[in-house]
């Protein structure tokens, strides 16, 4: 189960892609990524540990201007113990997981990656 971010909208709509604003918006991706990873354990349910300590980010990788993030968890039954709401979690805890942490801090991306990318001029 994983979940990936592109940046590459935002960046065209930046003036002047440099290697620094790519640099930049490959750090920018990568603390982000970080930050939903972590939401994500704290929101995963929890009966031995192994689906929470199996969450991963793997680096940003930049392909032209495009900056691709993937983060999931990676155990046999990740996807199901994500995807089952029928199943009774104690709170915080809950199914959809990771969808939940990359929605609940979808709205702080693009202001975090203008002033990343912004910032390195």
């Amino acid at each position: 189960m994983s979940a990936t971010a592109d940046v590459s909208r935002f960046l065209k709509s930046v003036q002047g892609v440099t290697e620094r604003r790519l640099k930049a918006a490959r750090e920018g991706v990568d603390q982000f990524g970080e930050a939903v990873l972590t939401r994500a354990k704290e929101l995963c349910p929890v009966d031995t540990g192994a689906l929470r300590r199996s969450g991963t980010a793997r680096p940003a990788e930049v392909h032209g201007t495009v900056v691709t993030k993937s983060l999931g968890f990676d155990t046999n039954y990740a996807a199901a113990v994500h995807e089952r709401l029928d199943l009774r979690h104690k709170p915080p805890t809950q199914a959809k997981f990771l969808k939940f942490a990359m929605k609940e801090l979808d709205h702080k991306f693009l202001p975090y990656m203008r002033d990343a990318i912004n910032g390195a001029g």
